[in-house]
């Protein structure tokens, strides 16, 4: 039988934005202000396998000439939102 597992990963993301310091640089970040700088983003860690999460695979792969072959609802896997809703 085969499953499908999701691994929770922890990500590095650089961010520019202008602030008058450090700590007020974080607080912009943490409020959505600032750019994110492309090509700035790293691998961390995975977390402890019990908080991933495994589902059945589809039983046939999808039409790959279809035009949502590669589509996640294709592929019998949730959308993203029912991915980060489960966590």
């Amino acid at each position: 039988m085969k499953y499908i597992v999701f691994v929770r990963e922890r990500w590095i993301q650089g961010y520019e934005v202008e602030a008058e310091s450090k700590e007020e640089a974080k607080a912009l970040i943490a409020a959505g202000e600032g750019d994110a700088i492309e090509g700035d983003f790293e691998y961390d860690e995975s977390e402890d396998p019990e908080t991933w999460r495994v589902i059945d695979a589809p039983k046939e792969k999808p039409n790959e000439t279809s035009g949502k072959a590669n589509s996640r609802q294709a592929q019998g896997l949730p959308d993203a939102k029912g991915i980060a809703s489960s966590r």
